[in-house]
């Protein structure tokens, strides 16, 4: 009888200590998700931004992500690149802080980002809440002609199905004019690129690899040293040389380089790249 109860009760423990330890792997794993997920989009300002968002979606056939519009101090459009979008800015009134811009999405909520950001004294600015959006500034990432910031839509899953949308419109169109795929990533050039890599470096969930930075998921971001500042997309086309063939067509100039062809026509502001 005795055996019978020490047994008993030996099980009860086991059973305590494997629920136990079931819930502190799962802490630990619930924790660990709280990083940077992907760069979510990203913004070139011009003073021609209504007339890019024209040739990027007529022209080039790429899907609307949202329709360019007054948001009060700015107006932009939205366009998807397969996996990240483009927004297209024009400034009101002042110019805008920064020429180009990168929002970071966080796994978590905006808040659950903070403590990790601060354990690895990544210096960033306070919450910004807006309607449907909540935004924090991210400092000493980046040359001060980008702004890096960390954005949290409230509506996740509305977002979301909105990126989705416009992709699976993007893959069905195989591609719009040029036979767009993905944005390979984004290439920042600047004079001194080793002062912001270790800051990269520390923010939870990406991966440094030489000069690059992979996240989870997305474009990847490239840092590289330039005399001048430097803001550059590679994108991946379906066929470098029929791409070329149809901006000919619309009139645009092209380079051919050793890494593909290049769009050297003023009006797209940021240096684009054709790859494959």
């Amino acid at each position: 009888m005795k055996r019978l109860q020490a047994k008993q009760i030996y099980m009860r423990r086991k059973a305590y200590w494997v629920v136990s330890i079931a819930l502190i792997f799962t802490s630990c794993s619930n924790r660990s998700k709280v990083e940077i997920k992907k760069i979510e989009h990203f913004y070139v300002s011009s003073t021609k931004a209504k007339e890019l968002f024209q040739i990027f979606t007529v022209q080039l056939g790429l899907p609307i992500v949202w329709d360019y519009q007054d948001w009060g101090g700015f107006s932009s459009g939205g366009i998807t690149l397969g996996n990240v979008v483009l927004e297209l800015v024009e400034s009101k009134s002042d110019p805008i802080p920064a020429n180009y811009g990168m929002a970071l999405e966080p796994s978590q909520s905006l808040k659950k980002i903070v403590y990790p950001l601060d354990s690895a004294k990544i210096a960033h600015g306070r919450i910004s809440r807006a309607a449907d959006w909540s935004t924090m500034s991210l400092n000493n990432l980046l040359p001060d002609n980008v702004n890096v910031f960390v954005c949290d839509y409230h509506d996740r899953d509305l977002v979301k199905m909105g990126r989705e949308k416009a992709a699976g419109e993007l893959a069905t169109n195989h591609g719009g004019t040029l036979g767009l795929q993905f944005l390979k990533e984004i290439v920042i050039g600047t004079e001194a690129p080793g002062e912001f890599e270790d800051e990269w470096a520390k923010i939870p969930g990406i991966v440094k690899v030489g000069n690059e930075f992979h996240f989870p998921e997305g474009p990847a971001l490239k840092l590289i040293k330039s005399e001048s500042p430097l803001f550059g997309l590679f994108i991946k086309v379906a066929s470098v040389s029929k791409a070329r063939q149809e901006l000919a067509a619309l009139g645009f100039e092209t380079r051919i380089t050793a890494q593909g062809v290049e769009l050297i026509d003023k009006i797209f502001v940021a240096s684009i790249m054709l790859v494959e």
